[in-house]
């Protein structure tokens, strides 16, 4: 994609591979515990997911020994198949990683500003997601219409809601997050 030259282009493609990541990553573990599944790991439910007798690495060997003999294994699993999109979908990610890699290169060569929604919280906007206020679980959106522009535009588009962390000039008020209700309007 070396065709994208401007800074709205590069980014609305690396929003897009962002989400992209996303969802393969999220297939990939879906595959992954079918692997632990097909080995025979039944593994125990807890809040968030399953806690597996083997780990990620041993069931993906193991599925991947059983895919060798080719043959369907009780409780409805085709190890060939199995593996198969499991190996579909590790390239695939290497693929949507390398070309994001390429883009992020011509930013850093060259970096502009980018604005990042917080869609976790509050919605406030840093200027990456790497902000020492920010954690493992928050979550943010893109908005590659902004890249570029100052940040002055970026509170007329969004609001004033600029970290003061990533915009250290940013008046106190713009940290209050979006307003919210003082009741149920219904």
């Amino acid at each position: 994609m070396t065709d994208l030259r401007t800074p709205l282009e590069i980014d609305t493609r690396l929003a897009i591979l962002s989400m992209d990541a996303r969802e393969t990553s999220a297939r990939i573990n879906g595959t992954i515990n079918t692997a632990h599944r097909a080995t025979g790991d039944r593994g125990t439910q807890v809040r968030k997911g399953m806690v597996w007798k083997t780990t990620d690495v041993e069931a993906i060997e193991a599925c991947r020994k059983l895919a060798d003999g080719g043959e369907y294994v009780p409780g409805g699993y085709y190890p060939v198949k199995v593996m198969a999109e499991y190996d579909r979908l590790v390239a695939s990610l290497a693929t949507i990683h390398a070309e994001a890699d390429t883009l992020e290169a011509i930013y850093a060569n060259n970096p502009w500003t980018r604005f990042f929604l917080v869609t976790s919280s509050d919605g406030h906007i840093h200027r990456d997601m790497h902000c020492s206020t920010c954690n493992f679980r928050t979550t943010y959106t893109w908005q590659p219409e902004l890249s570029g522009k100052t940040e002055a535009e970026a509170v007329t588009k969004l609001g004033p809601l600029l970290c003061t962390v990533c915009y250290s000039h940013a008046p106190v008020e713009h940290t209050r997050g979006r307003d919210k209700p003082a009741g149920c309007s219904g």
